[in-house]
């Protein structure tokens, strides 16, 4: 419920002096979400892109559990050979993927359950196949999140080396959301930053970054920088953004959902 709000993009900045990588906001809860849990098998064969509904290897009462669930998708060694990714040539294997390197984690809430068959409340984004390993779900307590805040109506600036047209030594991020849902970025102005303009982190869902602008980022060009609206996260929405100068002006992350 905490919100920072400016009197306007060119009334109210935030700016990031000093050396170092370090975000400039930063909209961060506590991770509650554990990864090394199996929990329950989906025992459908196959789950389709959009799917809210499917079934579980036994009924479930969800007041002994909590209603938020992960959907782990199996990342299984003939679905990985599948796409080729075992082996990406020049003699070089460790760089294919490895069996349960690349599950996939999707973040839903549990809305009705009758007998083994539970309905979310979102679809899912990629299908659920028994051929390449399937998928089961686990539950967490969304607790620690931080929820319903918000940055809006201001600007956000890091300082730099201006003798240095691609200085790196200065602030990477200007905001990161980490641990959170149902939270926002709105009518903000960046300037001068090496890396994103807005990170959201996998841990965070249903996030909205709308009406802000990126200006004059300052970093060398390659790999991990100039990623100007970027997202590990889910059931996030960017709209009317602009970049300028950007390596990837909007992107998405590995394995996301």
């Amino acid at each position: 419920g905490v919100v920072l709000r400016g009197s306007g993009v060119n009334t109210t900045t935030i700016t990031g002096t000093g050396t170092g990588r370090l975000a400039l906001v930063k909209i961060i809860g506590k991770n509650s979400i554990p990864r090394d849990l199996i929990g329950l098998k989906i025992t459908d064969a196959y789950v389709p892109v959009n799917a809210v509904t499917f079934h579980l290897g036994g009924t479930l009462e969800t007041k002994e559990h909590s209603d938020h669930i992960i959907i782990r998708r199996a990342s299984s060694a003939n679905w990985i050979k599948t796409l080729g990714t075992d082996h990406f040539g020049g003699g070089i294997t460790a760089l294919g993927w490895k069996p349960g390197e690349r599950d996939l984690f999707i973040d839903r809430v549990i809305k009705k359950t009758e007998g083994n068959t539970i309905t979310i409340d979102a679809p899912i984004t990629t299908a659920l196949d028994s051929l390449y390993g399937g998928a089961s779900i686990y539950f967490y307590n969304p607790e620690g999140r931080v929820k319903n805040s918000g940055v809006e109506n201001l600007s956000c600036v890091s300082v730099y080396d201006k003798a240095n047209p691609k200085d790196e030594d200065h602030r990477w991020n200007a905001i990161n959301v980490e641990n959170a849902e149902d939270c926002w970025v709105r009518q903000v102005s960046f300037r001068n930053f090496a890396g994103s303009a807005v990170s959201v982190l996998e841990t965070s869902k249903r996030i909205t970054v709308e009406d802000c602008i990126s200006l004059n980022p300052v970093s060398e060009i390659g790999g991990q920088r100039r990623y100007t609206f970027f997202t590990t996260g889910q059931q996030t929405l960017f709209q009317r953004c602009y970049a300028e100068n950007g390596y990837h002006d909007f992107a998405t992350g590995f394995c996301v959902p």
